[in-house]
């Protein structure tokens, strides 16, 4: 531990000497000056009123770190919800114990972890969930195990559940907004009511319930509670101490300061920063900022974290997603292929790319404060195309 924390000091050191020195030729104010004027612009192309979300970038490249955002008072280490990039956490974690031999790609669930007399999950009726026996956390990691998603998946109409046609979640928040929803007790209604989406290898399926399960798994494993096991492990030696994993279904409102998140639906902008994340453990729970994701990614797929180069690499191991041309393998993303790697996020309120290119060794976080449900696709295309404009425009 002390050599990595060694090694992220000499990282960070690094970093703020030359983002010293590319500050006295106007480098680093001139790129953030340009960014600024990028993002307002296109921002302004959606034709959004005034105060009604932005986009917020970061950027770093071999010369320095560069910021800009079209909100006011927003910052580089302004809070927001990071969504699906939550993901990312999650893989590394788990990773990281498959590096010290404490879990296996390709064991079966029902396996006994290595060495231990425990089983990946609970052997009890509560996680008896459809195909166990077949899943394994590779599977998990890449959403090829089949496993039904209580965030996304309509319950069907055949499933003698309560409330059909709608998502688990959905029933169970509508009634009761501050309660907190376990994996186990996620595990304990597949296993009820017999909820699967597919064969586990068959086809990809995306599932925040699979990798709920992975946040099992990992606490099972580690000894430790998940929020302290990646905070301990991946990013307190890195210094990145702004990224926290609400787990209360009271724990709804995220640190102050942090960037509004609002949601626009039938014309009407709801303001979505206060929400239960309970039922997102490891999936989409994280709260963080643009300077802990751009650097925390850009360091763990460098391998300068405690995860080492070749470890990452079995991470990019990628299978057809369900879209055309993206390839996602263990909490990865390949494309667009200009960005690098990395991962989406997309909730109420916020959405965002992160990506590190370790070819040009650059790094692109970029966030819209706003999402459209009366236009879902909108927003996108634009936040992607920013986030390969500003690479160009910084030279890369």
């Amino acid at each position: 531990m002390k050599k990595f924390i060694r090694k992220a000091k000499f990282l960070l050191l690094f970093s703020l000497i030359v983002m010293l020195f590319a500050s006295f030729d106007g480098g680093i104010p001139a790129g953030n000056a340009a960014l600024q004027k990028l993002v307002v612009k296109n921002w302004a192309e959606y034709g959004y009123p005034q105060g009604s979300g932005g986009f917020s970038i970061m950027v770093i490249t071999p010369e320095g770190e560069y910021f800009a955002s079209s909100l006011p008072e927003v910052t580089r280490f302004s809070h927001f919800r990071i969504a699906s990039v939550t993901k990312m956490t999650t893989a590394a974690a788990f990773m990281l114990l498959e590096q010290r031999g404490l879990v296996k790609l390709d064991d079966p669930i029902t396996a006994f972890l290595p060495g231990t007399s425990m089983p990946y999950l609970p052997d009890t009726a509560e996680w008896s969930i459809p195909y166990k026996e077949q899943i394994t956390p590779r599977l998990l990691l890449q959403h090829y195990a089949g496993v039904f998603d209580l965030v996304n998946d309509p319950v069907p109409d055949n499933s003698n559940f309560p409330f059909t046609g709608k998502s688990y979640f959905d029933w169970i928040l509508d009634s009761d907004p501050n309660r907190t929803i376990s994996p186990s007790e996620q595990a304990s209604i597949l296993s009820k009511y017999k909820l699967s989406a597919a064969k586990p290898g068959t086809v990809y399926h995306y599932s925040n319930t699979g990798y709920t399960f992975l946040i099992e798994i990992i606490a099972r494993a580690s000894g430790k509670t998940v929020d302290s096991f990646i905070s301990e492990e991946l990013l307190s030696p890195l210094g990145l101490v702004d990224t926290s994993f609400p787990s209360e279904g009271t724990d709804q409102e995220p640190p102050w300061s942090f960037i509004t998140g609002l949601n626009k639906k039938a014309n009407v902008y709801q303001n979505m920063s206060s929400r239960n994340v309970s039922p997102g453990l490891g999936a989409y729970n994280a709260v963080s900022t643009l300077h802990d994701v751009a650097w925390f990614i850009r360091t763990f797929l460098d391998g300068n974290s405690a995860v080492s180069p070749e470890t990452v690499m079995k991470m990019h191991d990628f299978r057809p997603s369900d879209l055309q041309g993206v390839g996602y393998g263990l909490g990865l993303m390949n494309a667009p292929p200009d960005l690098g790697f990395g991962l989406n996020g997309n909730m109420k309120g916020y959405q965002m790319i992160a990506r590190s290119d370790p070819i040009k060794d650059v790094t692109v976080v970029i966030l819209s404060s706003l999402t459209d449900a009366d236009s879902p696709s909108k927003i996108l295309p634009i936040l992607r195309r920013t986030a390969l404009e500003a690479k160009k425009l910084l030279g890369y």
